[in-house]
């Protein structure tokens, strides 16, 4: 079970800050706003695509009959998870980001949704040393280990804080994603900059070993964001043309999430593993 005094002062990260964590908390605090902005409205109208909150979608139906005494969200951002967990029954919430400005933006959520029972913790998702061994039923990190230097730490410490039969959800990357490698291809023949901030991409295959390796077994898997009219949005001035229509058809292929054949077409790969009772 979670203590912990939710009026108390957000917590500094407890663990030495690595090169790599510090370079994620200046990148989110400055660029946030991609991340707020992907939520400020419900409504998805048939010409728009937000595939952030179809992942987080997914995670919800996933842990939704899950026990609902205690939920963690690595990685969480503005916070917004954190909310339809609330809304699931999870009665002890924690959310977990190395951002002071993503958790200032979640902070003012909660306050919004009248939840001042939510904590909000500034560490290293790495070690969260505020949470004991075999004390969380659901925990969720979308979009966050591919910017860690390596998968073993974060698994190590999600085993860790999951009760046995305890339930994780976690996003990567999607390396075979034909439109991700074609685009990698062209930005390196062009010499670009391939991004803001370094991050990996996982092979599903080894990925779902890798979290066997940690004792976490693997229940479901869901390939989300995809390209619909691609190769036709590689070309700038007919991605914006198309736009509308690629929106369009892209929600059409998420109906073929759970088909192995959409690793091919989908940027997004989510997990549902399980740490064994």
């Amino acid at each position: 079970m979670i203590t912990f005094d939710p009026l108390q002062p957000v917590p500094k990260p407890t663990s030495e800050t690595t090169e790599t964590v510090q370079e994620i908390a200046d990148f989110f605090d400055k660029h946030g706003d991609t991340w707020r902005l992907a939520y400020n409205n419900e409504i998805e109208h048939w010409n728009q695509y937000f595939p952030l909150r179809r992942r987080e979608a997914w995670a919800l139906t996933q842990i939704r009959d899950e026990p609902k005494e205690t939920a963690v969200d690595l990685g969480c951002g503005t916070g917004h998870a954190l909310i339809k967990m609330r809304q699931l029954g999870f009665q002890q919430l924690m959310g977990v980001d190395i951002s002071s400005e993503m958790l200032s933006a979640a902070a003012s959520l909660m306050e919004e949704n009248q939840l001042q029972d939510v904590q909000l913790v500034n560490a290293d998702v790495q070690n969260i040393a505020l949470l004991a061994d075999d004390s969380v039923d659901v925990c969720t990190a979308l979009g966050v280990i591919e910017y860690l230097d390596e998968d073993g730490p974060l698994l190590a410490e999600i085993e860790r804080i999951l009760k046995p039969g305890g339930v994780a959800i976690i996003q990567t990357r999607n390396y075979p994603c034909l439109f991700v490698r074609t685009r990698k291809l062209g930005r390196r023949l062009l010499s670009r900059r391939e991004t803001k901030i370094a991050h990996r991409e996982h092979s599903p295959g080894n990925f779902k070993a890798a979290a066997r390796r940690h004792g976490l077994r693997v229940e479901r898997q869901r390939f989300i964001h995809y390209y619909a009219l691609f190769p036709l949005t590689i070309v700038a001035p007919l991605r914006r043309l198309l736009q509308p229509l690629d929106h369009w058809l892209s929600k059409q292929c998420e109906r073929a999430g759970a088909l192995g054949v959409s690793r091919f077409f989908a940027s997004m790969h989510v997990l549902k593993l399980r740490k064994p009772v």
